[in-house]
C-alpha cells in the first residue's frame, strides 16, 4: 500500500515494502501493521523472532562544537563523516 510522498518513512520503509507489509498512517509516518495474518505473525514471534522499527519514535539533534566527542565512545569506527554543523 503506497500513503504518498507526504509520509515519513524509516529507513526500514523499503523492507517492510519489499516484504509486502500492509502499511498505515502512524502520526504521519508510513509504517508497517500487518504483513500475513495476526495467527501466522503470532506464531513466527513465539517460536522465533519479532521486530519492531522503532526508527520513528524519536531524534536528537545534538549540535555544536563538542557534539561529536559528546557521543563518540571509541568503539565506532571514525570516517570522519559527520553530520556536524556547529552554532
Amino acid at each position: 500500500m503506497f500513503l504518498g510522498e507526504d509520509h515519513e518513512k524509516t529507513p526500514l520503509y523499503d523492507r517492510h515494502v519489499a516484504l509486502g507489509a500492509k502499511l498505515i498512517d502512524f502520526g504521519g509516518w508510513a509504517m508497517p501493521v500487518q504483513y500475513t495474518s495476526v495467527v501466522e505473525e503470532h506464531h513466527a514471534t513465539r517460536t522465533k523472532a519479532g521486530l519492531f522499527d522503532i526508527c520513528h519514535m524519536g531524534e536528537i539533534d545534538v549540535r555544536g562544537p563538542q557534539a561529536f566527542a559528546l557521543f563518540a565512545t571509541g568503539d565506532e569506527p571514525q570516517s570522519g563523516k559527520t553530520d556536524h554543523r556547529p552554532d
